[in-house]
Parts: C-alpha cells; structure tokens; sequence
C-alpha cells in the first residue's frame, strides 16, 4: 500500500468514526428530540462525510444490535406515554411517528400494540442465545415469517391463525424430512416453535399456545388421550363391555377440524389445533413439544 493509500485509508476510517459517534448520539436522544430535521442531517452526515452506504449500513446495524435491548426498554416507555397521552385507536400520524422510531432504533416490532413490544421481549428473554435472537429481531426475516399470524391473532381471526400456523409447520416439517439428519434445520425447527407459541400465547392472554398444552399434558399425567380430553380435541366416550367393565376405545370420540372450537371461549389449550395436520401425533408431542417446554 502508497502513502497515499494509506492516509486515504485512515482519512475514511477516521470518518467511519465520526459518523458512528454521531448515530449513537442520536439514538440516545430523547422521543421528542428526534425530528425529521436530525434524521436527515444524519442522512446528510454520510454524504458529508464520503461513506459509502454499505459501510454506512453496517455502522447502524452494529450500534442497533448493540443496544437492542435498552433501545427496546426505550421505545416502549416511549410508547407507553404516547399511548397515554393520545389513547386508542391511534391515527395515522401517531402510527406514523412509532413506525419511523422503530425503525431508527431498529426495533422491528410487528404491530403497533403493547403485545408486540412483549412477544419481542419474550423472544430474547427465552433464547439460549440472545445474540442469535436480537440478529434474527432486527433482521428482515421476522417480518416476513410472522407478520401474517401477528395480524390474524391480533384481530382475533383464531381459524385463520390456526390456518397459518400449521403452513409454517409444514415447511420445516417438510425440511427436517429432506435432511432428517441434519442437527441445525431441528434447531432452528425449535426455535420457530417457540416463537409461535410466544405469539399465541401473548395474544389470547394465557389461554392458547404450545407451552400451555405442554402444562396440560403433565397435568394430565402424560397420558395423551386425557390431555385431548382435557383441551377438548377427544370427547369423553366410554363403551360397557359383557363383563360391564368400562373402556375407552382408540378410536372414538375424537373430532374433526369441523368441530374445533377456533373462538377464544375453546378450553384452555384448545388451540392452535395441530392433531389433523401431523402423523405419530402423540410421539411428536412428547419429543418435540414436551421436551422444548421443560
């Protein structure tokens, strides 16, 4: 490398610097502060500054993930005191002013409801590796995977959301079936579980969910049969034999989709409804559910 090459190389970086400063002193400021003035004086910083927009990129993404979580805790007293202060339903120009501070702090929630501050904090507080979930939260991809079961379950569309859920099982179903050998695709199959149990759960307020027919399942006494009794999946059928001994046949008494309950009046647990769509239900349970909410 010239001479010249070099201080280029330290001039540019020195720049790098500078604009990285200025970003996270400009996250730092307060709700109110943060006007469309400094947003595009940020904006005018790069060119000023000769940044190329990748590089610029990375700096912002680099300070976001570093300060998620507190600029998570930001936004959502934040949001709290707008909400207080305008009430509900909120216009136009307060979805607007939330969607732009989510996106400078790169807080990528996937609504504009309390609930969805506290899907994304659950989703960090349950990961084994809060690195990989604050990557996966600030990415594109979240969006795209949970935006549609988000809006079903927010406007109370259970059937709907059932819908969706069981397509997105279907498609690491599907993978784990092309690669049944491959640790990493069971991994991430475990991870999606997760977060679409966080999903039904915050949004039917306790009464839906993985987790909670995982409860109910060892309340149950591991029994399967019970369990669907008890979520309302089995009826309760019981056959007199000659001897008049009471048994419960394999076979009966189990309902269809059609009979489903898809309200939030179900049993506790009665949803998301997943027996239909899988085969060797009860051993998918006990080794994929049961053991994932342990």
């Amino acid at each position: 490398m010239s001479v010249e090459e070099s201080i280029i190389k330290d001039f540019y970086q020195d720049n790098m610097n500078k604009y990285k400063k200025y970003f996270e002193r400009l996250m730092n400021k307060d709700f109110n502060d943060l006007t469309e003035k400094s947003i595009a004086n940020l904006r005018n910083q790069k060119d000023w500054l000769g940044l190329k927009s990748e590089d610029v990129k990375a700096i912002e993404q680099e300070i976001i993930k570093k300060y998620y979580q507190t600029s998570l805790d930001k936004y959502e007293e934040e949001f709290t005191k707008l909400i207080n202060k305008e009430g509900y339903p909120l216009n136009i120009k307060i979805i607007a002013t939330l969607k732009q501070r989510q996106e400078f702090l790169g807080v990528k929630l996937l609504g504009f409801n309390r609930e969805d501050i506290v899907i994304v904090k659950q989703i960090i507080n349950t990961s084994k590796e809060k690195s990989k979930a604050i990557d996966y939260l600030s990415s594109d991809a979240f969006e795209k995977d949970y935006q549609k079961l988000q809006n079903l379950l927010a406007s109370k569309q259970w059937k709907e959301a059932n819908e969706e859920t069981k397509n997105i099982l279907y498609t690491f179903i599907l993978a784990i079936n092309e690669m049944p050998m491959q640790p990493m695709v069971m991994i991430e199959f475990r991870w999606q579980i997760r977060i679409i149990d966080i999903l039904w759960d915050v949004y039917s307020k306790g009464r839906f969910g993985f987790h909670k027919q995982r409860d109910i399942f060892v309340s149950s006494d591991r029994q399967y049969k019970t369990f669907s009794e008890n979520i309302g999946w089995k009826k309760r059928v019981c056959f007199f034999s000659l001897d008049y001994s009471v048994f419960p046949p394999d076979f009966s008494g189990w309902k269809s989709k059609e009979e489903i309950m898809f309200s939030i009046d179900a049993p506790e647990g009665h949803l998301p409804f997943w027996r239909d769509y899988m085969n060797d239900r009860e051993h998918i349970f006990i080794n994929l559910i049961d053991s994932e909410f342990n």
